[in-house]
């Protein structure tokens, strides 16, 4: 029975459901050792990104981002330092 709602669910159009888009940033480019330092999440309602909802939040890491990391998302340790 669980089957058949998740099969009936995929036939919903988009434009009728609710999503969150979700962005995360790490320490470095391998999520199996690595630390979250960012999170940003929009909500998509009926086809709509309901920018008033957005929310963007940053993590104090253990550890410094790696070089390679910050060429893709540009935070750094100093910008880090601050956050909870």
């Amino acid at each position: 029975m669980t089957m058949i709602r998740r099969r009936s669910a995929l036939k919903v159009p988009w434009k009728q459901c609710r999503y969150i888009a979700l962005d995360l940033e790490t320490t470095g480019l391998g999520l199996a050792n690595d630390a979250s330092i960012s999170v940003g999440l929009v909500p998509i309602i009926h086809g709509r990104v309901i920018s008033a909802e957005a929310h963007y939040g940053l993590v104090r890491p253990e550890r410094p981002p790696t070089p390679a990391s910050i060429k893709i998302h540009s935070l750094r340790q100093a910008d880090l330092q601050d956050a909870p």
